[in-house]
């Protein structure tokens, strides 16, 4: 049964991904929203997996918060951790851009104009939406349900490879990211 859920959760999220692109690429082309278009995805994206992992959550007689269905339960070290993810992602981000910028790699100009301000909000909330979706995706349900059904070293190598392969699978590589 954990199998089972697991793979409908795999396929639902592909589906939802899918869905949520195209529905926000209607929308932004609808509305002229061409800036926005990343984070009504990621939304939708969000929004879809909430419902579709809840539904088999409740197929499988669990009850269980929206928290942790979504694999982000309440723990009394929850602040903490948020905050040191934070901390780590944004410091690997500086220590990858900081030696390109240092060595004359990467031109870094900073603007002031209200558009652009407006556009570094939104493009920052974009990737803390859309990389709060992909945990749920990767590391919420699906990989609960696999840690049920096969172990969890297995199901970690598992998810571990399904995650470097859709990362290379991201468009506009110019190869497979993990070459």
């Amino acid at each position: 049964m954990q199998l089972a859920l697991f793979v409908t959760s795999a396929t639902w999220f592909v589906a939802s991904d899918i869905l949520a692109g195209r529905s926000a690429r209607g929308l932004s082309e609808r509305f002229g929203l061409d800036a926005e278009r990343p984070l009504l995805a990621a939304l939708f994206l969000l929004f879809l997996l909430a419902v579709g992992f809840s539904i088999l959550q409740a197929i499988a007689h669990r009850h269980s918060s929206l928290r942790e269905v979504l694999g982000l339960p309440m723990r009394s070290t929850s602040r903490r951790e948020w905050t040191l993810g934070v901390a780590v992602g944004w410091g690997c981000v500086v220590l990858a851009i900081l030696p390109m910028t240092l060595t004359g790699k990467l031109d870094v100009q900073l603007w002031l104009q209200a558009r652009a301000i407006w556009l570094l909000l939104l493009n920052l909330v974009t990737l803390g939406i859309a990389a709060l979706a992909e945990e749920v995706a990767f590391r919420g349900y699906p990989f609960r349900r696999l840690i049920e059904a096969i172990g969890p070293v297995a199901a970690t190598i598992g998810m571990s490879l399904l995650f470097g392969l859709g990362h290379a699978l991201n468009p506009g590589l110019p190869g497979p990211a993990f070459l």
